[in-house]
């Protein structure tokens, strides 16, 4: 009888070795014992499990072997339990995460091993899971564990060594070219093995209990309008031992924080606006500490809240900068990047001597090439509950690999080590420098200018509306401190006004009309996501429902029709 690895194998750093790195598993996923044939499901895209239903290969009643990569590990699950699996297997191919070949991984580079296995959450839906919309406070009613949108099959997460023997017995049709990897055999459909009477039985016995995570909040008041708050925010906990996710990020934050401190200490000197430095728990559990505190303190935050700027992690990689932000705060990064000088020798002695110029030349926006590419907001870290239900600004920054890497390779494994970090991604610690600089620049402008460099060049598309606006803003009595603080007011209301509190089609935990991520794959961010994921259901959907598609489609442009001339009216003094 064949068994997969139950943990990590050591491989070079001490702690790889401590005897409480727990064992191989996924957050969330459903206790049980079950057996059956497998079936190989690609990346487990809506359109990969469309294929096998369209190559004769039933996915119901038999336990699912899909890659991670392209799709949240957690829509994989709920696409395999839709079609009736049992159960589900997900692994990391070398094609994706170990592209150079088996002799150049960790610990030689940052590419995964063999022995690797990522462990993550599950939970579709953000927040705890027991207390949907409200805060999870000791007065909160809580639903019942089998009533919570929570994965009800066993998923476990597997090592490409381990998928290599499962693979390589596989039965069926070969899978099509793009569906193959880089182990060293011809991937198979299934169902099933050449062995007709093998199996795989899956046992997985997660047991969820209650317990209470914490939040750390700091807070530098402001000396002008300490009612204002410009927050910062980073993640405190790890899968795993966690040096890049999320370390690098609080290790920036716990300096920065200390910095602003000793300014403070030293000088007196306070920003016009609070510094709020936000330290989230459970964020790994599906962003349990920041949505709950979102939802808890809403209102105050809505009316509040200037803009957060997280930082995950502060690198994955040292190639370039990789931002995802609203529209509103673009600019305003672009001018503290240039400011920041450029930790990478080789490209200052190209002439590229800040941030910025390595951004711009070497991730480019395919639209204007001129530009650093910026990424829009998805999901899947504490900007979640602060950007896609109530509106504030926000903003991710880290520094990553070159595109033809995904990501970190060694994310959420046992090889997320201090030794990865000093001695392969960040030797002299220069990128987390640099991170840190740009984070702490950006915090400055947005908590010190009174509005000119706050937020240049919002909300560009409303023209007629700016325009107007800018008028106001060039006639401006800037010693005049209620003028002033009306047109921050208004600008801070235009990211409010993308807020539908009726949520977007289906989706009721998600209210921001512009900035969404697609509900096929929670990580990535998609302008009018509720449109674009209508259309592809219409695409996809049969003569019989179109017309209700269509009917959804019509109302919800309708709403993002009147989001937009609203944010537009928030500039003018006018009600109507």
């Amino acid at each position: 009888m064949w068994v997969a690895a139950t943990k990590q194998k050591p491989l070079y750093a001490p702690e790889e070795s401590i005897p409480d790195i727990p064992f191989n598993f996924n957050g969330y996923g459903a206790a049980g014992n079950v057996r059956g044939s497998l079936v190989y499901a690609h990346y487990g895209s809506e359109k990969d499990f469309a294929f096998l239903a369209n190559a004769g290969v039933n996915v119901s009643g038999t336990i699912v072997l899909a890659r991670y990569g392209q799709s949240f590990r957690a829509n994989i699950a709920q696409r395999a339990e839709e079609q009736g699996a049992l159960g589900l297997l997900l692994f990391s191919d070398p094609a994706d995460y170990a592209p150079v070949g088996p002799d150049f991984v960790y610990p030689h580079s940052y590419f995964m091993p063999p022995s690797a296995a990522p462990l993550g959450t599950t939970k579709l839906v953000d927040g705890d899971p027991l207390t949907p919309f409200y805060p999870a406070t000791e007065s909160a009613f809580r639903i019942p564990e089998e009533e919570a949108s929570i994965p009800k099959i066993p998923v476990q997460p597997i090592s490409y060594s381990d998928a290599f023997d499962l693979l390589s017995e596989m039965s069926g049709a070969a899978a099509p070219e793009t569906w193959q990897g880089d182990l060293n055999m011809t991937y198979r459909l299934g169902p099933g093995f050449r062995e007709a009477d093998w199996t795989v039985n899956l046992e997985v016995n997660n047991q969820n209990i209650m317990t209470t995570t914490y939040n750390v909040i700091g807070v530098l008041q402001g000396r002008e309008e300490p009612d204002r708050y410009v927050m910062l925010g980073n993640h405190l906990d790890a899968w795993l031992l966690g040096a890049v996710d999320p370390s690098s990020g609080t290790a920036a934050m716990l300096e920065l924080s200390r910095v602003f401190l000793q300014l403070h200490n030293e000088t007196g000197w306070r920003p016009r606006r609070s510094l709020v430095f936000c330290g989230w728990g459970a964020e790994e559990y599906g962003l349990v500490g920041s949505v709950e505190w979102t939802e808890q303190f809403a209102k105050q935050l809505s009316d509040r809240a200037v803009a957060y700027l997280n930082v995950d992690m502060a690198i994955e990689g040292n190639y370039t900068l990789r931002t995802k932000s609203v529209p509103i705060l673009t600019e305003a990064v672009y001018e503290s990047a240039k400011r920041i000088p450029n930790p990478n020798p080789e490209e200052v002695e190209a002439g590229r001597t800040t941030v910025y110029d390595t951004w711009a030349h070497r991730r480019p926006d395919p639209v204007q090439p001129n530009l650093p590419l910026m990424q829009l907001v998805g999901t899947g870290s504490d900007y979640k509950g602060l950007q896609h239900n109530i509106g504030v600004p926000c903003m991710d920054t880290r520094y990553t690999h070159d595109n033809n890497t995904l990501g970190d390779p060694l994310y959420h494994t046992v090889y997320e080590t201090f030794a990865l970090v000093d001695e392969i991604y960040d030797r002299g610690f220069k990128y987390h420098s640099a991170v840190t600089a740009l984070w702490g620049d950006l915090a400055i402008k947005l908590a010190e200018s009174k509005y000119r460099e706050f937020f240049a060049d919002a909300v560009v598309n409303f023209n007629k509306a700016v325009t107007l606006f800018d008028k106001v803003l060039n006639g401006l009595d800037q010693n005049n401190p209620l003028a002033v603080r009306q047109v921050n007011d208004q600008l801070m209301l235009v990211e409010r006004s993308f807020i539908d509190p009726q949520g977007l089609p289906g989706r009721s935990d998600y209210n921001h009309v512009i900035t969404a991520p697609s509900k096929n794959n929670a990580y990535g961010g998609t302008a009018f996501a509720g449109l674009v994921d209508t259309l592809t259901e219409i695409e996809e959907a049969s003569e019989n429902d179109k017309k209700s598609l269509w009917r959804t489609f019509a109302q919800h442009l309708a709403a993002v029709t009147h989001f937009i001339n609203t944010a537009a009216k928030v500039l003018s003094d006018d009600l109507w």
